[in-house]
Order: C-alpha cells, then sequence, then structure tokens
C-alpha cells in the first residue's frame, strides 16, 4: 500500500479530476433521470443515441491521452518551458479531427440509428438528439487536451471548477429545454441533447481562458505548427482513441444486442450503464494520476518507481471501488427509485446491479491500462482490451440473451467474467515491462 507522502500526492491529482468526471456523470445521472420522467421510449431513445455518440467521441478523445503523456515526460525531465506545447498541438488537431467527424456522423445519424434499432419511435426522438449532442464534438476535444495537459504537469487548480461550472451549465440548460421552462422552448428528449452541446462549448470557453491566463509562460499557444510534434502527439493518441471507439462500438454493440431482446431491457440498461459508470469513477481519476505519476517516473529515468505507482494504485482503488459497490448490491431498489417510475423496468434492474455492486473491484484493472498509457504504451492497451471486448465479451452477451436466450441478468455475468480477464492480461503486460522501453 502507499505511503502517507505517495498517498497525499495521488490524491492532490487524484480528487480533482474525481470531482470533475463525478460532476459529470451526476449530471448525467442527472439528464437520465429528467428523461426517465417522460417514458421508456425517451429513455431507450436517449441510451441509444448517447452510445452512438460515444463512437466519434471516443475517437477524439485519445488527444487528451497524448497531451497528458507527453507533458508529464517533459515535466520529468525538467522541460518546464515545453509542457504547454503538446495541448495546443492537441488543440490543433481537435478541430482538424473534430468538425469532419461532427459533420460526417451528423448527416448519417438518422441512417445509423435506423439500423441499430427497429423501433421508429425510438429512432425518432434518438436521431435528433444523436445530432444535437454531436454539436458539441470539437468543445469537448479541446477541452479535453487541456485538462489532459493539467494533469500531466499536476497544475488542478482550475480544472474542478471549470468542468463543475461546465455541468451546471448543462443541467440548466437540460432542465429548461427538456421541460419547457425558464422561457426555454419543450423539446423533450433531443432537448438533453441541445443542453449538453450548449453547455459543452460554455465549458470550452471557460477552460481556454484559464489556460490563456496561466499556461502561456510554459509554452501554451506556442509551436502550434510544429509539424514533429503534431505526429508524435497523434502517434500516441490515435491507438488511445482507436480503444476508446472499440470501447464504444462495444457498448453499442452491447445496446443493439440487448434492444433486439426489448425495449424495456433497453431502457433499463440505460439506467444501469449510468450507475455503473457513476460507481467507476475513482477508477478514471486515480488511473489518470497513476498515469501522470508513470510518466513523471520514466521522464525521471525511474522505470522501477513507475512499476510500483501501478501496482500500489490497483490496490487503492480496489478498495474504494468496493466500498462504492455496496449499495448496488444492498440496496438496489434504493438506487433505482430515483431514475425509475415503470414497474416493469425496475424489476428487469435489480439482478443487474447486484451483480454489478459485488463485481466493481475488478475495474481496477483499467488503473494499469492507464499506467500504460502514461507510458505511451497505447498501442499494445488498445489492443488488448480491443481483444477481449470483441471475442470474449460481445459474442458472451449474444450467446446468453440470443442464442440460449437466458435472463437479462445474464449479461451482467459475462461482464464479470470479461472484467476478471482484463485483470489478468493488463497484469501480465504491467508484469512484463516491455513499457518501460518506450519513447516518448
Amino acid at each position: 500500500m502507499l505511503d502517507i507522502q505517495r498517498l497525499r500526492t495521488l490524491s492532490k491529482i487524484a480528487l480533482p479530476i474525481i470531482g470533475g468526471s463525478l460532476s459529470t456523470n451526476l449530471l448525467t445521472v442527472v439528464d437520465t433521470a429528467m428523461v426517465g420522467r417522460l417514458d421508456k421510449i425517451s429513455l431507450a431513445a436517449v441510451g441509444l443515441g448517447g452510445f452512438a455518440a460515444g463512437i466519434p467521441i471516443a475517437l477524439i478523445s485519445g488527444l487528451s491521452v497524448g497531451v497528458q503523456a507527453i507533458a508529464a515526460r517533459r515535466q520529468g525531465e525538467g522541460k518546464e518551458g515545453e509542457t504547454g506545447l503538446s495541448p495546443t498541438v492537441g488543440i490543433m488537431l481537435a478541430f482538424k479531427v473534430g468538425v469532419p467527424l461532427t459533420l460526417g456522423f451528423a448527416l448519417a445519424a438518422p441512417w445509423l440509428l435506423a439500423l441499430l434499432n427497429n423501433d421508429p419511435e425510438v429512432v425518432a426522438i434518438g436521431a435528433p438528439y444523436f445530432q444535437a449532442v454531436l454539436i458539441g464534438l470539437p468543445a469537448a476535444a479541446l477541452t479535453g487536451s487541456i485538462r489532459g495537459y493539467w494533469s500531466g504537469v499536476r497544475r488542478m487548480r482550475h480544472y474542478l471548477w471549470t468542468i463543475v461550472a461546465t455541468h451546471i451549465f448543462n443541467a440548466i440548460f437540460n432542465y429548461a429545454l427538456i421541460f419547457g421552462q425558464l422561457g426555454a422552448p419543450e423539446l423533450g428528449a433531443v432537448g438533453a441533447g441541445v443542453g449538453s452541446a450548449l453547455a459543452s462549448w460554455a465549458g470550452a470557453a471557460l477552460t481556454f481562458a484559464c489556460a490563456y491566463r496561466q499556461d502561456r509562460p510554459y509554452g501554451f499557444l506556442s509551436g502550434w505548427r510544429d509539424q514533429t510534434l503534431q505526429r508524435k502527439v497523434w502517434r500516441i493518441s490515435y491507438p488511445a482513441g482507436l480503444r476508446a471507439v472499440s470501447q464504444s462500438l462495444s457498448g453499442l454493440a452491447l445496446i443493439v444486442i440487448i434492444g433486439l431482446v426489448g425495449t424495456a431491457e433497453l431502457a433499463a440498461s440505460s439506467v444501469i450503464v449510468r450507475l455503473v459508470m457513476l460507481t467507476t469513477l475513482p477508477a478514471l481519476g486515480l488511473g489518470m494520476a497513476c498515469a501522470t505519476m508513470v510518466g513523471r517516473a520514466l521522464g525521471k529515468g525511474e522505470p522501477d518507481q513507475a512499476e510500483q505507482w501501478g501496482w500500489e494504485v490497483v490496490k487503492v482503488a480496489a478498495l474504494v471501488l468496493a466500498v462504492l459497490g455496496l449499495p448496488l448490491a444492498f440496496a438496489p431498489d434504493l438506487v433505482l427509485m430515483i431514475f425509475v417510475t415503470e414497474p416493469a423496468v425496475i424489476e428487469l434492474s435489480r439482478g443487474p446491479l447486484l451483480v454489478c455492486g459485488f463485481n466493481r473491484p475488478l475495474a481496477a484493472a483499467y488503473i494499469l491500462l492507464f499506467a500504460l498509457n502514461g507510458a505511451g504504451d497505447t498501442k499494445r492497451a488498445t489492443l488488448g482490451s480491443a481483444t477481449l471486448q470483441w471475442l470474449v465479451y460481445l459474442p458472451g452477451v449474444w450467446l446468453a440473451l440470443i442464442v440460449l436466450e437466458l435472463p437479462f441478468v445474464a449479461t451482467f455475468y459475462v461482464l464479470t467474467l470479461f472484467l476478471i480477464l482484463q485483470f489478468v492480461v493488463f497484469a501480465i503486460m504491467w508484469r512484463g515491462g516491455r513499457w518501460r522501453d518506450t519513447v516518448v
């Protein structure tokens, strides 16, 4: 276990990230609760549209990984004046990639969702919701690049308050546009997408303003034409982006499979996924903190310290996740009553939440994935994650639900198996040590 000083160092980085991510997911949960007050069709449509939007968002989210890895390594090397170069390049790439992605997916949205679900009512609501969310894609990529940089150099002063402000905007915009309050039009479920896009751009403006004010001495907005650095950021980022896309496609495929079973199951899965993501947040914050410390240790030429950080943070994450899984395992009805009113959806969700409550500690495997990212070894991390998702998890769910026609809860027993195998694979990669020789 970490000693007190290392735990303090980890906490200074992880807690703002966890707090910011908590605000993100709490507001997502609030959005789900708002839409859940409409009807199960709207809830299913937002779930489907949200997973579809996750594909382009995931692809561009990898930029934050590349920015963080390079910034942390430069700080470890003592090159403070160069740490701000990577987020500048990240912003350039965000717009180069983000704008075409937004236009392409927005045009394809009605066709794509019709392909994914055969319920015309779900598609009629889900497609415009999907298109509205996409408007905020370039803004989310810009914000992610700057926050990745702040994580990498441990300058977290503005990280938390900018993301909290963003999601306060999100709550206000969504409430107004879903229910037609505060003088806004009543758009229903589509209003949740419009509100999220508006909040993304407001958050991007705040984040950029903070970086412009405090980070120019470290090279921020300098070197944006540096083609070599652009290629380096992209080389590290695109495998992480592809891994995130693979995860999003996997989640989307899961939703499609569940949608074949029924709309009530699709609505239940929307709620369950949100709650599982909420309880996994510490793994995200601790993982990003671990990536920073791994990058800094390697920059100082201390690979043994880098490896030690990985194993120690896994232990902390497993303990925290076990505690957070307790409400899902022992009080699922109390949790569900906040989000769902239809008895059929509550009945379907109860068993899966219990299983997820007990398998939460296994999500500590994500710490080692972040550690590999922090070392710049993103290609192997992507390959391992994608292989398990597509060759174990999804075929297992298809076999359980469609071929064997097992109950809905079987999906989450398959998830437990996937998490166990993922933990073993990433542990072998981290123990093997090939990441020590990665050049950043």
